[in-house]
């Protein structure tokens, strides 16, 4: 017969056993932080959000803890949250923050990750893992794709206007002559939204082919001037007064720019891979890509590809402080990276870092076709890094604001040189 006191001692077991079990299961279930820099990663970064949940369908101890905020605001949080010791486990950086987070200490270094999974330090070119590097030479972060840059065109567009598709051998006066066509029939040119930095990326490729590879360094150094530029500002300036912007382009950001283009009411957009699902889904067999023009007045190469190691995915040192943590990051890194996350990426329609020999998957969108067509067309990338990207904020944001006021013919060229050269000057001090 079962006896009030011995209830209780069943109770009690019963109690007990329960609450092992809670503390086990809550010691087998880690949930990890990642931070991405768009609000909406579903919609705006949709492989790496499949990468992200096909990853916890494998791993069902892991939950991800996914923080989204548009670009500009998840820079400010990270750059707070890196002061007061509130960083997330992983997070997607900028490349001009990568060296002060890593030389202040509060990035994780990734070379252990690296030799703990032999089979993604393989996938990853040695260009890929040098890109982010402390002071010390240990890899502090990773590009989360490749980053290819460029523009979509809607050759629709270009048909109904009887004007012919941009190539390689398209030159700045070529395009002069297509906006003069466009803006007499009413047509925007060049999608471009300048509430948002980033937009002016595609335009970046300019620079190259005035020589910022082979200058950078000395601008940097305070030896060189960003006049070696003034060209190219002073083209931006004119195609903005023939009226190759949006009328609106001063108060629209990226993403509205994007549905200009995407409804047919513009014929080209600066972009890259990271747009190929969402474009090619809009356009189908209409949608172009194009590197850029060539400019006949450089002396610098002109028939290149703009192919980049991306900005990177770091992790906070304080992952280093907690096993199970360390284990499941390090386990999701080896996924993203690894053969099943990097066809996922391909997948979705854009570029892993890696390459994996005979890697599997399936992908028919058309804008990522026409990209994979461009890189196979012979021209070569001159640098591994994003141009301007790479440098210290206080420097690229100002260079970016100044090749959006320049097509907005908010400033003069001799202006934009005064910003930018100014803006290097006071990162010096």
């Amino acid at each position: 017969m079962l006896t009030v006191r011995k209830l209780f001692a069943l109770l009690t077991v019963v109690a007990l056993l329960l609450s092992m079990a809670a503390v086990a299961s809550a010691e087998e279930n880690v949930t990890i932080t990642l931070a991405i820099h768009v609000a909406n990663c579903a919609e705006q970064e949709p492989a790496v959000y499949a990468a992200i949940q096909a990853f916890q369908e494998a791993n069902p101890d892991v939950t991800i803890d996914l923080i989204e905020n548009a670009s500009e605001d998840h820079i400010t949080q990270m750059r707070l949250w890196a002061q007061t010791g509130e960083l997330p486990d992983i997070f997607w950086c900028t490349e001009g923050d990568v060296p002060e987070y890593g030389n202040n200490g509060f990035l994780l270094p990734l070379d252990e990750f690296l030799e703990t999974y032999p089979e993604v330090s393989g996938a990853l070119s040695d260009a890929m893992k040098s890109c982010y590097v402390n002071e010390n030479g240990e890899i502090i972060g990773l590009p989360y794709t490749s980053l290819v840059t460029g523009f979509y065109y809607n050759k629709a567009i270009f048909d109904e206007y009887g004007v012919e598709y941009p190539s390689d051998a398209t030159t700045y006066e070529d395009v002069l002559s297509m906006i003069e066509t466009f803006s007499e029939g009413g047509m925007t040119t060049f999608a471009q939204g300048a509430m948002t930095n980033y937009s002016v990326w595609g335009w970046l490729d300019c620079l190259l082919r005035y020589g910022y590879a082979e200058n950078v360094d000395a601008l940097t150094a305070g030896e060189a001037s960003s006049a070696i530029f003034s060209p190219l500002f002073d083209k931006l300036g004119e195609m903005g007064e023939m009226g190759a912007f949006p009328a609106n382009m001063a108060t629209i950001d990226y993403f509205e720019a994007k549905n200009l283009f995407t409804t047919g009411q513009a014929a080209i957009f600066t972009s890259g891979q990271w747009d190929a699902a969402e474009i090619g889904t809009a356009l189908g067999d209409d949608v172009g890509f194009w590197w850029g023009m060539q400019f006949s007045d450089s002396e610098y190469a002109q028939n290149i590809n703009n192919q980049f190691g991306n900005a990177p995915f770091v992790v906070s040192a304080s992952v280093g402080e907690d096993a199970a943590k360390k284990d499941a990051v390090y386990r999701f890194l080896a996924f993203y990276f690894g053969e099943e996350g990097s066809a996922i990426l391909y997948e979705n329609s854009n570029m892993p870092a890696t390459n994996y020999e005979d890697l599997e998957f399936t992908n028919d969108n058309p804008a990522f076709a026409e990209i994979a067509a461009a890189l196979a067309n012979g021209n070569t990338s001159i640098t591994a890094a994003n141009p301007v990207a790479t440098l210290s904020p206080t420097i690229n944001e100002p260079f970016y604001d100044a090749l959006n006021s320049l097509m907005l013919n908010n400033i003069t060229t001799e202006e934009a040189v005064e910003i930018i050269d100014a803006a290097i000057a006071e990162a010096a001090m």
